[in-house]
């Protein structure tokens, strides 16, 4: 119990920039103890149980594995991963903090953070296992994934996602374009440590979660503005408000717009006063002549 709480105020630490004295650590995991002892009296040892034996299996010999994780609480969130070796032996790990991110971002983003490191560790035979047991193997090469997923595991990504399916928004009759953020997204991947020229694939993959970003964003944004009968800027702005980041970036890029449209309208003002300059100096010139 020790253990654990230290372990979690190593996180509050990290996440959450909350530090907890070590007395607290202390009281904390003496309460949990005495709390469990008396729920295990009280437990029932001869009800039938049903037990399932849940461990990690190493990779096969000469081989890593990569297990990634993601989380969500409230308005933060956090992505993690660690690779072993056939061994069981900690190669690397790492996690950071997403602050405010839904489940399948944090989740995308922790695999690909593990497969970058693995990358930079010449760790190019990997298997991958998710917090749901389900595994895959790949092999890395330097500018290629080739990615090679059991049935089984293809099963259950399948019928997961067809459970997922009805607390998702309903699909509306018109199929979207497409490659629209394809240009923008590669230049982003890029700046954020990945290929030059990254898979198409990827770039999918991250556009659909931009794209659902946005659609679940403007819902909530006109289901704000409802109540004046029309959506503003101001309603997105309020959205954002607990992202400081974020708020002050498209602050910034409101400011900048309004800046352009005053140039050119400014730069149309004056072009129109010289067309006008001109125009009576060649009528002068014709009634001189």
């Amino acid at each position: 119990m020790v253990c654990w709480q230290i372990w979690k105020a190593r996180n509050n630490v990290i996440f959450r920039y909350a530090y907890i004295t070590p007395t607290t650590i202390v009281n904390d995991a003496t309460t949990i103890s005495s709390a469990y002892r008396l729920i295990k009296k009280k437990s029932c040892f001869n009800c039938p149980r049903s037990l399932k034996s849940i461990k990690w299996i190493p990779p096969t010999l000469n081989w890593f594995k990569l297990n990634f994780d993601g989380s969500v609480i409230s308005n933060s969130s956090a992505a993690g991963f660690i690779i072993r070796d056939s061994s069981g032996s900690p190669i690397v790990s790492g996690a950071r903090n997403l602050r405010n991110s839904s489940f399948l971002p944090a989740e995308c983003i922790a695999l690909r953070d593990g497969l970058l490191t693995a990358k930079r560790r010449n760790c190019h035979q990997i298997e991958i296992q998710t917090c749901l047991a389900s595994s895959s193997s790949i092999q890395l090469e330097p500018n290629r994934l080739y990615h090679s997923m059991s049935k089984s595991s293809a099963g259950e990504g399948s019928s997961s996602k067809a459970k997922a399916g009805p607390s998702q928004p309903a699909e509306t009759s018109f199929k979207r374009k497409r490659g629209v953020f394809q240009k923008e997204l590669q230049h982003m991947m890029y700046g954020f440590g990945d290929d030059p020229n990254p898979l198409p694939e990827s770039v999918a993959l991250i556009e659909d979660i931009v794209v659902e970003y946005i659609t679940d964003l403007v819902h909530k944004a006109q289901d704000t503005g409802s109540n004046r009968g029309k959506l503003s800027v101001e309603d997105f702005l309020y959205l954002i408000r607990k992202d400081p980041p974020k708020l002050n970036r498209c602050k910034e890029l409101l400011s900048m717009n309004e800046e352009l449209k005053q140039a050119r309208k400014a730069f149309e003002t004056d072009e129109e006063n010289l067309r006008k300059a001109f125009e009576a100096d060649d009528d002068k010139l014709g009634s001189t002549e």
